[in-house]
């Protein structure tokens, strides 16, 4: 339903349910689709993921890298993170969408 709406207002289907996000919730791992997180969620888990895979990349091309892969992995994570939820959250402004808790109420 949310990713039907996010495709009818505009949104590219692959911003709206990227692969990550398809590919934990077939491991049963339940996620809100990115413009209706949060932006500190955002940051965090995409600087995360960009921080393990640049470090993981830069290890393997360059395995004598030492203490640079530990200062440009979690930086460069961290500005990509911060990008990407700056994105999302003005994508989601820009859409006008509605709360998450208003699609999905939860009882109490």
């Amino acid at each position: 339903m949310a990713i039907d709406m996010l495709v009818k207002r505009g949104m590219w289907k692959s911003h709206a349910y990227p692969l990550g996000h398809r590919v934990l919730r077939r491991f049963g791992v339940s996620l809100r689709p990115p413009p209706f997180s949060t932006g500190t969620s955002l940051a965090w888990g995409f600087s995360l993921y960009f921080a393990v895979a640049w470090g993981a990349v830069m290890a393997f091309i360059q395995p004598n890298i030492g203490i640079t892969l530990l200062i440009s992995a979690p930086l460069a994570g961290g500005l990509f993170g911060a990008f990407m939820a700056l994105f999302y959250r003005k994508r989601a402004g820009e859409l006008k969408l509605p709360v998450w808790e208003y699609l999905y109420p939860t009882s109490e």
